[in-house]
């Protein structure tokens, strides 16, 4: 029964070893966390443009205060919400309820920045602008 046990446990721990997480292969690729601060850094008072996991694109105006505005669909959507950032996370609260997400950031070895959602999705930030430059 025990050798039965120990095949068993080391299947189990074989199938769990080939899981890799999308933050695991950016890891394995080379890319890094950006931690707290390095978010704030790269967010506040900037306008960001960026691409959704589906390849839809946004651009986010984030004020340095925590306010946010954003523009999606060709400027056919848009919305307010307010953002924070805590243990390495980007997290958003729109005013639409699904709009609520948390995010890891990470910059490629190329410098480019792309984040992972709490559902195993990615997506890209592909510029950043100081100021308001879309006067969301």
């Amino acid at each position: 029964m025990k050798k039965m046990l120990g095949v068993v446990l080391a299947i189990g721990a074989l199938g769990l070893a080939g899981c890799s997480t999308i933050e695991d292969k950016l890891i394995e690729s080379g890319a890094t966390q950006v931690d707290t601060a390095g978010i704030q850094k790269l967010v506040a008072g900037q306008t960001v443009y960026g691409t959704t996991s589906t390849g839809d694109t946004f651009v986010i105006y984030f004020f340095d205060y925590g306010a946010m505005r954003l523009s999606a669909a060709d400027g056919r959507f848009r919305d307010t919400g307010t953002w924070t950032v805590a243990d390495a996370v980007l997290c958003y609260k729109w005013m639409t309820p699904e709009g609520n997400r948390c995010k890891k950031v990470f910059r490629m070895k190329d410098g480019k920045v792309t984040y992972t959602t709490t559902t195993e999705k990615q997506g890209f930030f592909n510029k950043f602008v100081k100021g308001n430059a879309e006067n969301l």
